[in-house]
């Protein structure tokens, strides 16, 4: 079949043209946004690392934060503002480092008879006391007796506190616990 110009053949060609289809475009807000994301994620990640790490170091470089250490009774009620009784038995105190500063604390048997004229002298402000009724503001519990002295004289500047609980184990026999706070 020849064809003329100017008339269209009637025949279709053997494959139709191609046309290009647009390549698949990812909108461009999208992927500005997902970059703006991860810059902001990886920035906030450094920085708590970076506050992390600083911490650790400063706390390193200050010794240790907490520390306990043996120590002798007669020397932790020093701390204390006070003294060991003299028929004092079965000591265990110790000494515990922290940030405000040291706290004693510690247990020892003492006699019973005892108990009441030691705490009675024992030196520091009972203004605060919880028993207001009491003039040596000791404190009768159901198996013993508890003092709070409020800065103890002679004590360490860090010694706010000193909380005594004796608990009575027999006739014959007190358990004295104590410990300092620091505020």
């Amino acid at each position: 079949m020849t064809e003329t110009p100017g008339t269209a053949s009637a025949a279709l060609p053997a494959h139709p043209p191609t046309k290009a289809l647009p390549a698949r475009r990812r909108h461009a807000g999208a992927s500005e946004t997902w970059r703006v994301v991860g810059i902001a994620a990886g920035s906030i990640l450094f920085g708590v690392a970076a506050v992390l790490g600083l911490g650790a170091w400063l706390l390193e470089s200050m010794g240790p934060v907490e520390g306990v250490s043996s120590v002798s009774c007669a020397k932790a009620l020093s701390f204390a503002g006070g003294e060991l009784p003299e028929r004092a038995t079965d000591e265990d105190c110790e000494k515990k480092d922290t940030l405000m500063g040291p706290d004693m604390r510690g247990t020892f048997r003492m006699p019973r008879a005892d108990v009441h004229a030691w705490l009675a002298a024992y030196p520091g402000d009972r203004s605060r006391s919880i028993d207001k009724e009491t003039p040596d503001g000791i404190r009768t519990t159901l198996d013993g007796v508890v003092l709070d002295v409020d800065e103890p004289p002679d004590a360490h500047p860090n010694a706010d506190v000193v909380q005594l609980t004796v608990v009575y184990e027999s006739e014959r026999t007190a358990r004295v616990r104590f410990e300092t706070f620091n505020y």
